[in-house]
């Protein structure tokens, strides 16, 4: 908020990371606005510059907005409901209602928010739900054992992940949370209620884990002297996210059997936020990047990227590295977001921040 003026509302990328600190009930976080540093502390309710003793702390205000539930789809991924239904949702709980009744859109459901099941009255069809925290604990890191020494040696492997196992759910569940899982070939009837058919799409074949002991000590490497480097700053900063990479025409092996796997040398000048590498959280987007077998099945990355202090920029081709962010101690953030197609990327522009941990192949129907 601006105190001379009127109301001014943040950016996208900073009420992301104001609703992560509220799920997390983190006291204060760092964000970056027009290229200055501040502090948001949710204790004080107030904006604190930093690194600029000329401005002064200016007062935030909190506006409250109904909490967000989701529904998971006949194809697997998740959608939020619309305003209407997700008032009413937040209006039963506050009311200490666990089940109850609730018309969204032409059908009437049976709420249960204890078991987080929704069901339709008319044809006893069972959905799951989700809240914005069950959303947020599945988008958290999970650090896979990677082992750095092995009987053979610094050799690559691929170790297939079992269907049975947790590694495989997760790995799979994070994939179809943006990637349907089936797709519609029929109508739904109006008249019975009577659902349309489905068939199965975008099916995952294989989960293999790479290990590559070289590549990951110098990820840890990396790692580790990001957080020295970092040890005093933003609590609320997530040093390592999992994001999907298409490689197009690049074969995976290419770059998981090398020893600094991605190669910026081989990015293009001309892209979006300059000559970087480029990591989406959805699995949708970089679908559109899939390597193609000569099977005619797909494969895309699911990467452990660190992306540490990241700073949200609009598109800039000419960028080379992330911008300064204290030029007095010549410090830069460590990466870029931005948004595209509805989709944050994050652009590191350093070979050693990315580490190749799954390589998912899939085929579509």
């Amino acid at each position: 908020m601006d105190h001379k003026k009127a109301f001014r509302i943040y950016d996208l990328y900073t009420t992301t990371k104001l609703n992560y600190a509220i799920v997390e009930k983190l006291p204060t976080i760092k964000v970056n606005i027009k290229g200055k540093d501040y502090q948001l502390n949710l204790e004080l309710m107030c904006q604190i510059p930093l690194n600029d003793p000329k401005q002064s702390e200016v007062p935030i205000i909190m506006i409250p907005r109904v909490p967000l539930w989701y529904w998971s789809d006949d194809d697997g991924t998740l959608r939020a409901y619309d305003d209407k239904t997700n008032l009413e949702l937040s209006r039963q709980k506050s009311l200490g209602n666990d089940t109850f009744p609730i018309t969204f859109g032409k059908w009437q459901y049976e709420i249960n928010i204890h078991t987080k099941i929704q069901k339709n009255i008319k044809t006893n069809t069972e959905r799951f739900m989700w809240n914005e925290e069950d959303r947020a604990n599945i988008y958290r890191w999970w650090k896979p054992d990677i082992p750095l020494e092995l009987v053979n040696g610094n050799r690559v492997e691929l170790v297939t992940l079992e269907h049975s196992s947790i590694e495989w759910e997760r790995v799979s569940q994070f994939f179809h949370l943006t990637m349907p899982s089936k797709a519609r070939t029929g109508l739904l009837e109006r008249a019975t209620g009577k659902g349309p058919k489905f068939k199965d799409c975008h099916t995952i074949l294989k989960i293999d884990k790479i290990v590559n002991p070289t590549l990951r000590a110098h990820w840890e490497h990396e790692l580790k002297m990001l957080l020295n480097s970092n040890i005093l700053s933003d609590p609320s900063l997530e040093y390592v996210k999992l994001l999907f990479h298409g490689t197009s025409k690049t074969h995976p092996k290419i770059i998981y059997e090398a020893d600094h796997g991605w190669k910026i040398s081989y990015s293009r000048d001309d892209a979006l936020w300059g000559r970087g590498l480029y990591f989406a959280q959805s699995a949708n987007y970089a679908h559109n990047y899939a390597y193609k077998t000569h099977t005619k099945t797909k494969k895309v990355f699911l990467a452990e990227v660190i992306v540490g202090d990241a700073i949200h920029l609009e598109e800039d081709s000419t960028l080379r590295q992330p911008p300064l962010k204290n030029p007095e101690e010549n410090s830069r953030y460590d990466s870029v977001i931005g948004l595209r197609h509805d989709t944050w990327i994050w652009i590191i522009y350093d070979d050693a921040r990315a580490y190749p941990t799954y390589l998912i192949e899939y085929k579509t129907m």
